[in-house]
Parts: structure tokens; C-alpha cells; sequence
């Protein structure tokens, strides 16, 4: 009977992650759809098209990320105004530094802010297409 009660809770807990799975669309990393890495070169994105505000400080992040969700621009032009904040474009490409859980240091590599350092939330980053060039 151990056997049987064992091989059913197996096959109940495949099924219910099988489940998840399948409701959570997972799908396997690719080169163009994956988690990033030190020394990636990335894209700031925005589905708004609006600005990617990189923070000076990795505990401004989510300040910044907050303010950009709710377009407070005054909290934003604040940010800039103090220098703790600087307003990129999309499709800027950077090279990831730092990779500390969802947040990211970044390094802008174009534009007239190239060699500029700053910190943004993963969800503004997007692995480079092999049709960018950096």
C-alpha cells in the first residue's frame, strides 16, 4: 500500500506542476528572450514608448519604477532635477554591470550619455536582437 500511496502522490504533484506550467506559458530561454547577465549588451524598452528613468542608486529603483508606472512626472523632473535620476530613451543599448535580482546596473553605450552608469528595474531591459549592432 506505501508504494501505491507513494507512486499517486508522484503523480498528483506532476500533475498540479505540469498544471502551473502550463498556466504560467513557461517557455525555455532563447537568445533573443532570456534572463540577463553580467556584461550583456541590452536595449531599455518601455511599452508605454515613454522615457526609461535610470537611478543613480540601486535603492532609487523602485522609486523611479513606481513613478514611471504611474507617470508622475513630478516625482521624475524632482528626480532630475536633484541628480538622482536621468531620463533615456528607448532602444538606448547598455551593458549590464550589476545583476542584483531584479535590479540592474547599467552602463549606457550610445547617445550622448555613453559611459554613464545607472540602476533600472529588469522590466525595462531586453536581451539585443542579433539585427541590433552595438
Amino acid at each position: 500500500m506505501n508504494k501505491f500511496l507513494l507512486i499517486v502522490v508522484i503523480l498528483a504533484g506532476f500533475v498540479i506542476l505540469f498544471g502551473v506550467g502550463q498556466a504560467w506559458k513557461l517557455k525555455p530561454e532563447t537568445a533573443e528572450n532570456h534572463m540577463l547577465h553580467k556584461g550583456e549588451v541590452a536595449v531599455l524598452t518601455n511599452t508605454t514608448g515613454q522615457a526609461i528613468w535610470l537611478a543613480q542608486s540601486r535603492e532609487d529603483t523602485r522609486i523611479l519604477q513606481s513613478a514611471m508606472g504611474k507617470q508622475d512626472r513630478t516625482a521624475l523632473e524632482k528626480a532630475e532635477a536633484e541628480q538622482t535620476a536621468l531620463p533615456m530613451t528607448t532602444g538606448t543599448q547598455v551593458r549590464v554591470k550589476v545583476d542584483d535580482g531584479s535590479r540592474y546596473q547599467v552602463e549606457i553605450l550610445d547617445g550622448p550619455e555613453a559611459g554613464r552608469l545607472g540602476w533600472v528595474e529588469f522590466e525595462y531591459l531586453r536581451p539585443i536582437r542579433p539585427s541590433e549592432t552595438h
